[in-house]
This record gives C-alpha cells, sequence and structure tokens, in this order.
C-alpha cells in the first residue's frame, strides 16, 4: 500500500492510494481525490478489509484460520480508531504475551487451551492488571471478527476477567498542601505554576504541558483543553470527546499564571516551553514549539517530594488529579461534576445534564476553594 501527495493540472492538490494485485487478491487498485494523508489511508486501509470478506481471503475455515489472522485484522481497524497509545499498548501485549497463540489455528483454541494460557500468565507473575489487559484484548478481537461476520458467533466463549484489588494511592493531606506549596514557590519556582494548574483544574500532564497563552481567558476565567502533548507529540485531539473541556479554576489559579507569564516575558505560544528540546522530538513534530517533556516535570515533582520530607515514589505526576479530586469532593461537589472536570467520559450524563452541573456547581466550587486556598497560594 503507498499514499502520496499529488498535483492536478488544474494547480489542486490532493493525496492518494495505491494497492497492488497482491494486496487486493483481485486487481491494482489506485484511488485519490483525499484532502490528508490520514483520509487517504484510511480509506486504503478500510478497502483492503472489505475485499479480503468479499474475496473470501480471511473466509472462516476452523483448520487454516488462525489466531493471528483474526489479530492482524482487528489491530487494522484499531489504528484507526484508537489513540495511538492504545494501540502501541495492544500490539505490546500481543508480542509479549500471545506467543503461544499466535499459530494457533481455531480449532486449536477451545476454551481448554485459551483456560490453560490463562492460568500460565498468572503463575508466571504477571500482575492481575496485566492479566486483564489480556482478556479485554482477546475478548476484543474475537468480537470485533463476530461483528463483521469473519467468524461464527459460537465459537468462542468470553474469558472473564480476574477480580482487581483496589489501589489505593497515597495522598498529601489538605492541611499539609499548604507545607509544600510554600516548599515549592521559595525552591523550585520554575515548577511551581504547573502545580497549581496541575492540583487546582485536574488536567491530565499532556494537556497542561501543553497550555498555551490563547488558551487561557483571563476575562472571562476559562482554560481551554483541546489538545496535548504526549508520548512526545504534539496532538490536536484528546483521550476522548468528553475531555474537550473548560475546567472550572479558582480565581488565585489565573493570578499565578498571569504572574508566570509575566516573569518570563510570554506573549503567545506555550506557557512551559522546553529550553533545550529533543532533536528527535522536533523532527517528529516539524520542528514547532515543543512544551516541558513529562520527564522534566516528573524530575521536578520528585525532587519537590523529598523537599517535603516524602519518599520520591510516595505519589506518582498523575496522582495530582487525584488530589483535585479529593479537593472537590471535600468541597462538596457531586461526582458526575468532578469527571467532567477532569475530562472522564460517562455515558449516563446527557449534554442537558453537563450544562446544568457545570453552570450551576462550578460557581460553589470556585467559592469554596477560593476561600480555603487563596491566602496559601
Amino acid at each position: 500500500m503507498k499514499v502520496r501527495k499529488r498535483t492536478y493540472p488544474s494547480g489542486k492538490e490532493a493525496w492518494e492510494f495505491w494497492v497492488t494485485k497482491k494486496e487486493t487478491g483481485v486487481d491494482f487498485i489506485r484511488k485519490g481525490g483525499y484532502p490528508t494523508k490520514k483520509a487517504a489511508t484510511n480509506a486504503a486501509v478500510e478497502l483492503l478489509n472489505d475485499l479480503k470478506i468479499q474475496t473470501g481471503l480471511i473466509k472462516y475455515d476452523s483448520e487454516k484460520t488462525t489466531f493471528n489472522d483474526l489479530y492482524n485484522i482487528f489491530i487494522n481497524q484499531a489504528e484507526l480508531s484508537y489513540s495511538e497509545g492504545t494501540v502501541s499498548n495492544y500490539k505490546g501485549l500481543y508480542k509479549n504475551h500471545f506467543k503461544k497463540l499466535h499459530g494457533k489455528t481455531l480449532s486449536e483454541l477451545n476454551p481448554y487451551v485459551l483456560d490453560c494460557w490463562k492460568k500460565e500468565l498468572i503463575k508466571s507473575g504477571k500482575s492481575v492488571y496485566v492479566v486483564n489487559n489480556c482478556i479485554k484484548l482477546i475478548n476484543a478481537i474475537f468480537g470485533y471478527c463476530v461483528k463483521k461476520h469473519l467468524i461464527p458467533k459460537g465459537i468462542y466463549e468470553p474469558l472473564k476477567k480476574l477480580s482487581e484489588p483496589k489501589k489505593e494511592r497515597n495522598r498529601i493531606s489538605l492541611e499539609l498542601l499548604a507545607v509544600v506549596f510554600q516548599i515549592c514557590r521559595e525552591q523550585l519556582p520554575e515548577f511551581y505554576p504547573i502545580l497549581i494548574i496541575a492540583i487546582f483544574t485536574g488536567m491530565r500532564v499532556g494537556e497542561y504541558s501543553y497550555l498555551k497563552v490563547e488558551d487561557v481567558d483571563f476575562e472571562n476565567q476559562t482554560i481551554r483543553v483541546n489538545s496535548q502533548f504526549t508520548k512526545r507529540k504534539i496532538k490536536d485531539k484528546l483521550k476522548n470527546t468528553s475531555s474537550v473541556r473548560q475546567p472550572d479554576a479558582p480565581l488565585f489559579v489565573f493570578d499565578i499564571i498571569k504572574k508566570h507569564i509575566e516573569d518570563n516575558n510570554i506573549t503567545k505560544g506555550l506557557l512551559f516551553k522546553a529550553i533545550r528540546p529533543n532533536k528527535k522530538t522536533l523532527e517528529k513534530n516539524n520542528n514547532q514549539e515543543i512544551p516541558v517533556s513529562y520527564n522534566w516535570i516528573r524530575e521536578r515533582f520528585k525532587r519537590l517530594l523529598v523537599l517535603c520530607s516524602y519518599d520520591e515514589r510516595y505519589m506518582r505526576v498523575h496522582d495530582m488529579r487525584g488530589e483535585y479530586v479529593d479537593i472537590e469532593r471535600t468541597a462538596g461537589m457531586t461526582m458526575e461534576y468532578i469527571s467532567r472536570q477532569v475530562g472522564h467520559a460517562r455515558k449516563s450524563t446527557t449534554e442537558n445534564c453537563y450544562s446544568s452541573i457545570f453552570n450551576s456547581e462550578g460557581k460553589e466550587a470556585k467559592e469554596k476553594i477560593q476561600e480555603k486556598y487563596s491566602d496559601i497560594v
């Protein structure tokens, strides 16, 4: 499969793809007129999948169709609909934990074999979470292939996940946060605005590291969250559609952001720009402005924990979102409201309920948190 940009006699530019007879099983096919490279690639993958189904190249045969065949079909569609990180995780799981199933035909994948594979994962010392992720993947593979009528409906019985122990994450008490803020402000001033934004907005690390001046509306006191920096790559989309949001934030958060902008003479662009960006990261992002890396944030956070007499492994950077949830719950906010603030998807929450909750509770939350922390920060 090849994808390229083509310039037509009229001067118009568009993307096209072509696939060989070997790939299609029928004829050489070329199609064009796509506005972006991604659109052309997606169209090519969908065409190949449809042709494989139509021509019988992946027609079900219990003696010939292998688990690897089904995985390849599943991962092709996953690359179109899932995030890069999710696909990468799927590929890692398949490579490391599915080796005994790769070449097995569907006639060999009976419930006993699959149960033995599952027990071997457990005996090998894999964590409950790794085993459950493997079960989630294998169920997704067979589920997708049944949905696309590639295999009969009754040949696979979904595996049951193991019960997961509840993870108890460490937290800094709300009273001791005042000490943490003071130490950070005095000894790690370059990290202080990030700490405040993370704890009082509940953003993900990839979201607040890529915040820009243009995303902060000081007049209306809102922050627009619609892009992120993750896996060393700038992305114009977030983890899910519910993650695009304008979270409530106390007034002092905007004061601290404004001071950071003034102290660093920032007029536009990134609030937290990498001083010496990695060359590979620059190339990966077409030499755009690169934000501070996750490693930089993690290193500063660990240093802060040690300065505050905690072990550097006491909390993860991601646990600052948990601190935010604790603060919001202490302020009396509902879980539905908090989930919208942090950008979690909730199918049961309607758009009208979202607007009602956001407007009625947001102001109350701001006032309570402002009263408690404005003198401290």
